[in-house]
């Protein structure tokens, strides 16, 4: 089983019929044949059925057919990764983004890179942190924004931004607060939560011996926004994920636990490119820039 083998294969299945594959090929039909005949007796299991107007996948085919459009996709990864490193500074750096990510700090930096290396151009994948995690594992994504808390076993990261949880609402529908609730508050008052928190919030308002009202559980931390503005419940969400809401009454919540922070996560002992090894690098010195400035200003001695 080689490249073009399986290039030929994921053709078929695309187009449909052998000789819609042969069209988009530029190749003949009778090679195009034989090759799948050679697969199939290679692998010894058939891979789909001939009809008269379309072709069927069998159960191995489709096995076969998920794994091929994964290799083909590595190979093409690879190529670029090489191009990349043979150019040096030059390149395309594949970032993945979470949906919740919406911070100053972040966009600061990009900019700065941007500046520093002009001819590193982003292709930028967005998901949510377990779309993102798979993306990694796979190589799919040379580094990715993710926001915590996720499992971080063969992960190295940079904090770009730590983040207080806040409660957001519309106008009138918050508990009166001089700019901080504690959870107590908002018991029999109806929330909406990002799912990826749901725990973590729960647990805190159990700790707090507090009952609260889950009204809704969202995939994405916008949508909790946009419900609280509509006046549907009381939304927790990172500090930072305000910036996207309009006519809303905010608050920090007491609650030290209840915290999220936004890191530059990049796999453990893996080669990457040139291009994402200078980005991740770049990161990670600003951010023993800005901890030196912390330690400094609180009078922290580094002995």
């Amino acid at each position: 089983m080689d490249i073009k083998q399986l290039k030929y294969f994921v053709a078929i299945i695309e187009g449909g019929t052998i000789t819609g594959a042969a069209k988009l090929l530029h190749v003949s039909q009778p090679p195009l044949s034989n090759q799948m005949r050679f697969l199939e007796n290679e692998l010894g299991a058939e891979l789909f059925r001939r009809g008269a107007r379309h072709i069927t996948l069998t159960e191995a085919g489709e096995v076969l057919y998920r794994y091929a459009v994964e290799i083909l996709e590595l190979e093409h990864v690879a190529k670029e990764e090489i191009g990349s490193m043979r150019a040096g500074q030059k390149g395309n750096l594949r970032l993945g983004l979470v949906s919740s990510c919406a911070s100053n700090e972040l966009y600061d930096e990009l900019r700065l890179f941007h500046k520093d290396f002009p001819e590193v151009h982003v292709k930028l994948f967005e998901g949510n942190t377990y779309e993102q995690m798979e993306m990694l594992r796979k190589g799919k994504v040379d580094v990715a924004v993710l926001r915590t808390p996720f499992p971080s076993y063969g992960l190295e990261s940079v904090t770009i931004r730590h983040d207080r949880m806040a409660v957001a609402a519309a106008k009138g529908k918050l508990p009166v607060t001089n700019g901080t609730l504690t959870l107590k508050a908002l018991e029999k008052r109806p929330i909406i939560i990002y799912r990826r928190w749901e725990k973590l919030v729960l647990d805190e308002f159990e700790k707090e011996m507090a009952v609260p009202e889950v009204y809704c559980v969202t995939d994405d931390a916008r949508t909790s926004l946009q419900w609280a503005e509509a006046g549907i419940g009381i939304a927790i969400v990172p500090e930072s994920i305000l910036a996207w809401g309009k006519n809303l009454e905010t608050a920090f919540l007491a609650e030290k636990n209840l915290a999220s922070s936004l890191s530059l996560v990049k796999r453990r002992g893996q080669l990457a490119s040139r291009v994402a090894e200078s980005f991740f690098r770049f990161f990670k010195e600003e951010e023993e820039r800005v901890e030196a400035e912390r330690r400094s200003r609180e009078g922290i001695s580094d002995k």
